[in-house]
C-alpha cells in the first residue's frame, strides 16, 4: 500500500512524505545545513510525535549535509530507539555517504543503497 501526502512548504524547501508498508519515507532536501536543519528537525519530530515508529530518510536528492543535519538525525534516532522504533537512510550520494562514514554514524544508523532495500528491512521489524 502506498499513501502519498504532500507535506508542508517551509519557504526553504518542501519535503515529501510517502507511506509504504507502514514505513514513513521522507525525501530529504538538497542541502541540509544550519539554515535547513530546523526544518528537518521539525518534520521528523512531528512524525515521531504523531506515532511514526519506522522512518526512512531518502537522500537521493541530497548533495550536502553538515554537522547540524547529522545532529538532527542522531537525535531523532535516539528518540525512536527509546520507543522501539527505527530510522534508516537510503540512496546516499558518495560525498554524503562519506560524511556519515567519517562521523561514524554509519555504525549507528543503518544505510541502504536503495529505497526498496530499506523498506524491505524496515517493514519486517515488529514495533509496539
Amino acid at each position: 500500500m502506498v499513501e502519498r501526502t504532500h507535506e508542508r512548504s517551509y519557504g526553504v524547501e518542501e519535503m515529501e512524505r510517502t507511506i509504504i508498508e507502514n514505513v514513513d519515507c521522507v525525501e530529504m532536501m538538497k542541502r541540509i545545513d544550519s539554515d535547513t536543519a530546523g526544518v528537518l528537525e521539525k518534520t521528523l519530530n512531528d512524525l515521531v510525535a504523531t506515532g511514526s515508529k519506522l522512518i526512512l530518510c531518502d537522500f537521493s536528492a541530497t548533495t550536502y549535509i553538515s554537522s547540524a543535519g547529522l545532529r538532527v538525525l542522531l537525535s531523532v534516532t535516539k528518540t525512536l530507539l527509546r520507543s522501539k522504533g527505527r530510522v534508516a537512510l537510503c540512496s546516499l550520494r558518495p560525498n554524503v555517504a562519506e560524511v556519515f562514514t567519517i562521523a561514524g554514524m554509519n555504525q549507528i544508523i543503518p544505510i541502504y543503497p536503495t529505497r526498496e532495500a530499506a523498506i524491505n528491512m524496515l517493514s519486517g521489524i515488529s514495533v509496539p
